[in-house]
């Protein structure tokens, strides 16, 4: 048996509290289905115990992005438990240790008991006689000039949210419920919010899990940071997914609830945190090995003034949202009314071109806590800007 060294970090990131001697890799391989097929495999430790890792390899990403994102989610966990409140909520990122073994390649800890919401939704509807492939057929339509009016009138019509129901199966009973449903409140709260300051894109149904056990939010694959995804062909004009299946288990409150109090206290947090975050971040936007804010290729072709330059404006927009800006925003056509609420007035996005522009600027006004949240929450689930969402997102879900 070869030593091998804990993949963990300081924070609790890691799945061994001392060192594990490796005996064997188990028999069986699991490859995964998604594009890049990652591959599940077991080893046994000298413990006892068995582990599940993932062997990941991304063509254009760099894996250090993910180890670097559970460095913040530790710190995050740490300064959320130094405040009353949000100790007293026991607000909290879970993470889990990520090896890096190349720049493209690495080993991550398997999270258990954890399945990805869109699988769960998706046998929820099948169950429903909904045939959970039709979205795929939708993808025309919604490219059209009548797709909000698509996405309102047909889509969210035909994909009721059902996510709600799954808490209930899984419960044990009354309090267990309660105690789950509360979890993923909470961790939903941390993770957006998290999300909109580091400017994490790319938050399809695969990418957010849901522990079976706890009902708490598990984030993975965090190669779209600091605003990337606004600057994709299909911009991401929304600031976190808060789409009809993630407000469905808030209960009857929805938003209003302590999804929306939770949102204000990690917002809090991180406004009189604001220097320490910023000093972190910038050491880890500022590392020249690691592409945060482009990717490899494009890196390598940059000199190393470029990449400084880069690299301040995504620290800059980091300290404005954490200011009180907002780099988002509900939109309306000369001042009306969407979803039910009077929206803050957006100008028509569309150039000459037919594309998106304005996307990811920074409105000038510096908001309080509770005036940014309401205004990342009402970009979030206001129902135009999904209906711009690129359909492999899946707004719909």
């Amino acid at each position: 048996g070869n030593l091998i060294a804990s993949p963990g970090m300081a924070g609790g990131c890691g799945p061994f509290a001392t060192k594990i001697m490796l005996v064997r890799f188990d028999n069986d391989l699991e490859v995964l289905k998604s594009k890049q097929k990652p591959k599940r495999l077991r080893v046994a430790g000298s413990d006892g115990r068995f582990y599940d890792f993932l062997c990941k390899a991304e063509d254009k990403g760099d894996l250090r992005k993910d180890s670097r994102m559970m460095e913040i989610g530790a710190l995050v966990s740490q300064m959320l438990q130094v405040h009353h409140e949000s100790r007293r909520r026991n607000l909290q990122v879970q993470t889990y240790c990520v090896t890096i073994l190349q720049e493209q390649y690495g080993l991550m800890e398997w999270v258990p008991n954890t399945k990805g919401m869109r699988p769960l939704v998706m046998d929820l509807w099948i169950e429903r006689g909904i045939n959970a492939q039709d979205w795929t057929r939708m993808m025309q339509d919604l490219k059209g000039a009548q797709g909000h009016e698509f996405f309102t009138s047909k889509c969210l019509k035909r994909y009721t949210p059902v996510l709600h129901e799954w808490f209930v199966r899984n419960a044990a009973d009354p309090s267990d419920w309660l105690q789950k449903r509360n979890n993923f409140v909470r961790s939903q709260a941390v993770w957006s919010i998290l999300g909109f300051v580091v400017g994490l894109g790319d938050r399809h149904g695969e990418n957010i899990l849901l522990s079976t056990m706890t009902g708490s939010v598990v984030h993975v694959d965090f190669d779209c940071l600091f605003g990337k995804g606004m600057k994709l062909d299909t911009p991401e004009v929304v600031p976190f997914r808060l789409t009809q299946n993630c407000v469905s288990p808030l209960g009857v409150c929805g938003v209003e609830g302590g999804y929306r109090r939770c949102c204000e206290l990690t917002m809090s947090v991180f406004r009189k945190e604001r220097r320490t975050i910023m000093s972190i971040l910038h050491a880890f936007i500022a590392d020249p090995f690691v592409g945060f804010t482009m990717n490899s290729q494009r890196r390598e072709m940059m000199s190393l003034e470029q990449r400084a330059k880069q690299s301040s404006v995504a620290v800059n927009e980091v300290d404005k949202k954490l200011r009180g800006m907002v780099n988002v925003a509900a939109q309306t056509h000369g001042g009306g009314v969407v979803d039910g609420k009077e929206e803050l007035v957006v100008e028509d996005r569309k150039d000459k071109r037919g594309s998106l522009r304005g996307v990811g600027k920074f409105k000038g006004k510096v908001l309080s806590v509770e005036g940014q949240v309401d205004e990342l929450i009402r970009a979030a689930t206001c129902t135009k800007n999904l209906s711009e969402m690129y359909i492999g997102w899946m707004p719909f879900l």
